[in-house]
């Protein structure tokens, strides 16, 4: 089984790992994974949200957002709020309240 840091390397774009380097310099492998959840937070912020998308695809890869399927969907009473978080490449993500370990 993969480690998170892994995960994070592998699913990050260039582009994410640069910012998450150049943030965060003289990173060990204990500080990285923090760095990254770090940098995700700062994604919501202006100025950052160019790295919003490449995060939300690491977040996928370690299993926090998790699809949700159309029956999912389609039992959803309604309401205020949608049962999804985010769309990513035409799929529906809502957060799992797990992270991997």
């Amino acid at each position: 089984m993969k480690t998170n840091i892994e995960i994070i390397k592998e699913a990050a774009t260039p582009m994410l790992l640069l910012e998450i380097e150049e943030v965060f310099c003289n990173l060990d492998e204990q500080d990285f994974e923090e760095a990254f959840r770090i940098v995700s937070e700062r994604s919501d912020e202006e100025g950052w949200e160019y790295l919003k998308i490449p995060c939300r695809r690491v977040h996928i890869a370690l299993g926090e957002y998790v699809e949700i399927s159309p029956e999912q969907i389609s039992e959803w009473g309604g309401g205020f709020a949608r049962p999804w978080d985010f769309q990513y490449k035409g799929k529906r993500y809502q957060w799992a309240g797990i992270g991997r370990k």
